[in-house]
């Protein structure tokens, strides 16, 4: 669940959200909803080595803060690692962005593609990391991050023993009040590519059957976007 930098382009006209009744959750009834672009930063050129892309990229949905610490190859069974009432060393911890805003939206960009990120994240510690690594590749890159005072940014704490594969603790934090009727399909341009994930991490996209989610694939269809869909399945 790890990226690493952010993309820009042309200027495009803005994803603007629908007003809707929020959910219940902790954000403040009276916090003003601002608009979601799809931002092309004026400034920004291609990733080197890459003519770029003439059609537009928009990447939405799953965005978390991956915490990762460096552990000791395991001296017995792995489950030692977290033996109640035990401490374990372990060396220095990497702090990056992951979930599908950052892994497919940086990724491309690093491709010379021009990308527009979408996403929502607290006005807490973990949120400030994400903005921040996000505008440290791309100044632009958070113009589509809706910031929520009250909600807590999604995180993930990945384990990752040499020898061993990775285990993921994740908490959905403001991924779970994110619903697809908040981008409004009009906003997003008629070239665009529009690539959404991961749904089954995200529960306003599938406490509905999904219903909200095809809404929006639908209605980018009739528009002629090209529309890609990362499902990401967790566990059973």
């Amino acid at each position: 669940m790890t990226s690493a930098e952010a993309g820009g382009g042309d200027r495009a006209r803005p994803v603007t959200t629908r007003p809707r009744t929020p959910a219940p959750s902790s954000r403040t009834p009276d916090t003003p909803h601002r608009p979601m672009p799809v931002h092309r930063s004026a400034d920004a050129s291609p990733a080197r080595g890459h003519a770029g892309s003439p059609v537009p990229i928009v990447v939405a949905g799953h965005v978390c803060l991956d915490v990762i610490p460096t552990l000791p190859a395991p001296t017995g069974p792995l489950a030692a690692l977290l033996r109640p009432g035990s401490l374990t060393e372990v060396g220095p911890a990497l702090l990056t962005t992951g979930g599908a805003v950052s892994n497919a939206g940086l990724t491309l960009h690093r491709l010379g593609h021009r990308v527009h990120l979408i996403g929502k994240v607290g006005d807490d510690l973990f949120g400030r990391a994400v903005m921040e690594r996000l505008r440290a590749a791309d100044p632009a890159a958070t113009d589509g991050l809706l910031v929520v005072p009250g909600e807590v940014t999604s995180y993930t704490i990945v384990l990752q023993p040499p020898g061993a594969d990775r285990l993921f603790l994740h908490a959905p934090g403001a991924n779970a009040s994110f619903a697809p009727d908040e981008i409004d399909p009009d906003g997003i341009p008629e070239n665009a590519v529009f690539h959404f994930g991961y749904p089954p991490l995200m529960r306003m996209t599938y406490t509905d059957g999904g219903t909200a989610l095809a809404a929006l694939f639908a209605a980018l269809r009739r528009r002629g976007v090209f529309v890609s869909l990362d499902m990401a399945m967790p566990d059973p």
